[in-house]
């Protein structure tokens, strides 16, 4: 079986001239909600990091450019999660 490949999605604040001389170092995370479904997740789970695996499916790949750089944006359909047991990573 090929090694799973794990990608941080973090990213990090951009500084834009308006703010102040110190920037804060935030990482921030792309999120999805679920709504009506029973999740192995309690209340005591919050800020917690779980593992779990997703099914998705690729709904759009797009290339963005901005000030002579170029990146990609995905969107994705997420279909399925398969939590691993409880505990973290």
């Amino acid at each position: 079986m090929a090694k799973l490949k794990r990608i941080n999605l973090g990213r990090k604040e951009t500084t834009a001239i308006c703010q102040p001389e110190k920037p804060k170092n935030r990482v921030y995370y792309p999120s999805f909600c679920i709504y009506d479904k029973k999740l192995p997740i309690e209340p005591d789970d919050v800020g917690k990091i779980l593992t779990a695996t997703i099914q998705l499916k690729v709904t759009g790949v797009n290339m963005r450019t901005n000030e002579d750089k170029q990146s990609l944006n995905y969107d994705f359909d997420v279909r399925e999660i398969v939590f691993n047991d409880k505990g973290t990573m």
